[in-house]
């Protein structure tokens, strides 16, 4: 799966996952579409209501199915997720493990350091991948084929 990820999606979604009080994880949904087998491309940041504590996020099924409305409405699926963690470590815990948004090979799920407190961009992150065996953080070598950042705007005037 390669996710084509807006900037100004990226910084919305640093804006939400850093919010007040900054010792809790926190977690977004990229939502879009997919162009092609293994292509999606993120339009939209969903926000579920969570309940969040310092070690982890929890979003219970009703809460899930509330973010989720809209996907068929629009024409979107889910896309990726992204949470924080409370320090450097950006593995995958066993509970993200279970607790993904997905289980379907390809999905991706990004894990944001520090409780997402300072400008994190893709290189500061764990970016993990869903594969028949399980859940895989990727090497730095293999982010520009799974993620790419482009510019949510271009502006080319003189």
């Amino acid at each position: 799966m390669k996710l084509v990820l807006p900037a100004g999606i990226w910084q919305n979604a640093m804006e939400v996952l850093r919010e007040r009080p900054h010792d809790l994880e926190r977690v977004a949904y990229f939502d879009g579409c997919r162009l092609e087998p293994g292509l999606g491309v993120v339009t939209t940041l969903t926000i579920p209501h969570a309940e969040y504590t310092h070690g982890h996020f929890d979003v219970p099924a009703e809460e899930m199915s509330r973010a989720g409305r809209h996907l068929r409405r629009l024409g979107l699926v889910r896309l990726a997720q992204a949470h924080t963690h409370p320090a450097d470590w950006t593995g995958h815990s066993p509970y993200d493990n279970e607790m993904a948004f997905s289980q379907r090979d390809g999905a991706i799920s990004i894990v944001i350091p520090n409780f997402a407190g300072c400008a994190s961009g893709l290189a500061d992150c764990g970016v993990h991948i869903r594969e028949r065996r399980g859940w895989r953080q990727l090497r730095p070598s293999e982010l520009p084929d799974t993620v790419q950042v482009v510019p949510s705007l271009i502006d080319v005037r003189p």
